[in-house]
């Protein structure tokens, strides 16, 4: 592919993200989501179910975001309590939304927990969170400054552009200079934007995408401490 097309945190958004769609080029875009696919919107296992047809059909390319890793660790490995104050058990939550429309969360678990933590070619490199100068380990999925978890100051990483989401914010989207790295986490779940960005492989950026929320994947307005 002579471009990459990457796209923003989810969150059950399913009408926005058919809506940035649109705006894919496939037969010359590389397709690739930062992660965070799911919990806070209404439609979390129909963007999952969305999201791994791409993946198989169309070679898009998604990464692990924070709330896959914490969402497969409590299924599949039975630990309760990591799932972010029992998220996936609150009204109209992710696993209510998986009994009502018959999928299988388990076996999505199963699909998160197998998810790359990084893209990269010799100009960008591409995760959930960014690689922190705080860590020592960036890959290790339980520290909360790896690539899943960090909201610390990312580094520069040789001469590749970071492309990264999880910390949300108003901006669309927000280039740091210093470290060159674009954050494409505007808030989407709570009520602002989602943000897709696109870029030559050379490195060279080409445009922004900007997509209202749509009403009907939000539950309410969530604040940004949450």
């Amino acid at each position: 592919m002579k471009k990459i097309f990457v796209i923003g945190d989810v969150h059950g958004c399913l009408h926005t993200l058919e809506k940035m769609l649109s705006y894919w080029e496939k037969n010359t875009e590389q397709l690739i989501f930062v992660g965070d696919l799911i919990d806070r919107g209404n439609f979390s296992p129909e963007t999952v179910s969305l999201v791994k047809k791409l993946v198989k059909k169309e070679d898009a390319v998604c990464l692990m975001g924070n709330h896959e890793f914490a969402c497969a660790k409590t299924i599949l490995d039975l630990e309760t309590t990591s799932w972010f104050g029992n998220m996936g058990a609150e009204v109209n939550g992710i696993i209510a939304q998986y009994n009502k429309n018959g999928f299988s969360l388990k076996k999505d678990a199963k699909w998160f927990a197998d998810l790359a933590l990084t893209w990269q070619n010799e100009k960008f490199i591409i995760s959930h969170a960014g690689i922190s100068v705080a860590s020592k380990n960036p890959f290790d999925k339980n520290n909360k400054e790896s690539v899943l978890w960090t909201r610390s100051k990312l580094k520069v990483f040789g001469n590749k552009i970071q492309i990264h989401g999880h910390t949300p914010h108003f901006n669309n989207p927000l280039f740091n200079k210093e470290t060159k790295s674009w954050n494409i986490d505007s808030a989407c779940v709570y009520d602002y934007f989602f943000t897709g960005l696109k870029f030559k492989t050379s490195g060279e950026f080409l445009e922004k995408i900007i997509v209202k929320t749509n009403k009907k994947d939000i539950p309410r307005k969530y604040s940004l401490d949450e």
